[in-house]
C-alpha cells in the first residue's frame, strides 16, 4: 500500500476498525492487519473527515455535506455495504465530528460551516429524496467563508411582510420569519426561523429587500441581481453592470431603487431596471445610503 493520510478511524465490532483518508478511501483492518479498502467507497479525491458506529455498520461524514451510510454486507469478502447516501441540503462544508445517539434513531452531526445537525438514522431506507432528514438543532446561522470570514453583509427589511434577509461572507442569503407569538400564548417564546437559505457562487456586497417583500436585489461581485424571492426558491430576473457594490436600496415606495458605484450613484426603476438618474459629487467612495421618507431625497 502507498502511504496515505488518514483523517478519521472508529472501532466496530470484533477488534475492526475503519479508517478514512483524504483520498476517500475507506480501509478496513482486524486488529493491526489491513485487510481491504471497502468496494463503495467514495475514492473521489475528497476527504472524509469523520466516523462514527452503530450496530449494524457505521456513518461516514464527507467533502461537500455528504453522509453514507454503510451496514455490513452479506458476502463478508466485502465487510460493509453502501446502504444510504444522504446530503446536508445548503450546507457543502466538511464534518468537524459525527456521533450516533446510545437509542441509535439519530445522528448528531457538527460542520465546518458553524452548523449542527439531527440526522434521522432510524429507518433511513425509508427516506424519500423530498423527506426533511437533517433537523437544525440550532437557528441555521451564516457560516464561515473559505477566508474563515463569518461576517454578515447585509441586513434589510421590509414593512409588508414579517420576514428580514441577511446576506453572508458565506455566500448565502437567508430568509428569516420574525412574525412572533404574543407573550403569554402558545408558542410565545418562538424566535425568529430560518425560512430559505439559497447559496450562491461568488461574493455578495449588499442586499436591499423590496418593501412588498416580493423581490431581492443582491450586489455580488459580477454584478447587481433583482431576484423574486419565491416560496422555495429566489429567482434571478434581471442583471445590472455594477460591480461590487457597497450600497443599495430600494426607494420606500418601491419603484426605483439606488446603487452606488465607487463615487457616484445610480438611480433605476425597479420595474424596468432603466436608468432613470445618476448622481455624481462625492470625492470617496459611497458606503451607504438611505431614502426620505417621501422618496424625494437620497441621503
Amino acid at each position: 500500500q502507498d502511504p496515505k493520510v488518514f483523517l478519521a478511524h472508529t472501532w466496530l465490532e470484533d477488534d475492526r476498525f475503519v479508517a478514512a483518508t483524504d483520498e476517500g478511501e475507506l480501509l478496513v483492518f482486524e486488529h493491526t492487519d489491513f485487510k481491504r479498502v471497502l468496494d463503495t467507497s467514495p475514492a473521489d479525491g475528497r476527504p472524509i473527515d469523520a466516523l462514527a458506529p452503530f450496530s449494524k455498520g457505521f456513518i461516514a461524514g464527507c467533502d461537500g455535506g455528504r453522509l453514507l451510510v454503510y451496514q455490513r454486507s452479506e458476502d463478508v469478502r466485502q465487510y460493509y455495504k453502501l446502504a444510504g447516501e444522504f446530503v446536508v441540503p445548503g450546507d457543502p462544508s466538511r464534518f468537524l465530528s459525527l456521533s450516533v445517539s446510545s437509542s441509535e434513531d439519530e445522528a448528531a452531526l457538527v460542520m465546518s460551516s458553524g452548523q449542527a445537525y439531527l440526522f434521522r438514522l432510524a429507518n433511513f431506507e425509508l427516506h424519500k429524496p423530498d423527506d426533511v432528514v437533517f433537523a437544525p438543532m440550532l437557528a441555521p446561522f451564516h457560516g464561515a467563508a473559505p477566508s474563515g470570514d463569518r461576517s454578515v453583509v447585509a441586513l434589510t427589511t421590509c414593512v409588508r411582510k414579517p420576514i428580514f434577509v441577511s446576506a453572508g461572507a458565506d455566500r448565502t442569503i437567508r430568509v428569516w420569519s420574525h412574525l412572533l407569538s404574543p407573550p403569554g400564548a402558545p408558542g410565545g417564546d418562538r424566535r425568529p426561523e430560518v425560512e430559505l437559505v439559497k447559496r450562491f457562487s461568488e461574493g455578495i456586497y449588499s442586499a436591499s429587500l423590496h418593501p412588498s417583500g416580493l423581490h431581492l436585489l443582491v450586489g455580488f461581485e459580477s454584478g447587481l441581481q433583482l431576484m423574486n424571492l419565491l416560496m422555495e426558491d429566489i429567482r434571478p430576473v434581471k442583471d445590472v453592470p455594477i460591480r461590487r457594490c457597497a450600497a443599495l436600496g430600494f426607494s420606500n415606495g418601491g419603484s426605483l431603487f439606488a446603487a452606488a458605484n465607487g463615487a457616484n450613484i445610480s438611480v433605476f426603476s425597479t420595474y424596468t431596471t432603466a436608468l432613470v438618474a445618476k448622481l455624481q459629487g462625492h470625492t470617496d467612495n459611497v458606503t451607504a445610503l438611505a431614502w426620505s421618507p417621501d422618496d424625494q431625497f437620497l441621503i
